[in-house]
């Protein structure tokens, strides 16, 4: 096992493509924020169709 003994350095990449049928989200998530959403009254606009 190794023993980590510095903190952890952040790297910013800049923008990344990511490319499937099946990604949904991709990001850090809040925990705090997202403990205290309440979802039932959360609404979205309609996606458009996919146009391959």
């Amino acid at each position: 096992m190794v023993e980590i003994k510095e903190g952890v350095q952040q790297l910013v990449l800049g923008l990344y493509i990511i490319r499937g049928d099946n990604i949904s989200v991709v990001g850090e998530l809040d925990e705090e924020l997202d403990s205290n959403l309440d979802l039932s009254k959360l609404r979205a606009h309609p996606l458009k169709p996919v146009i391959h």
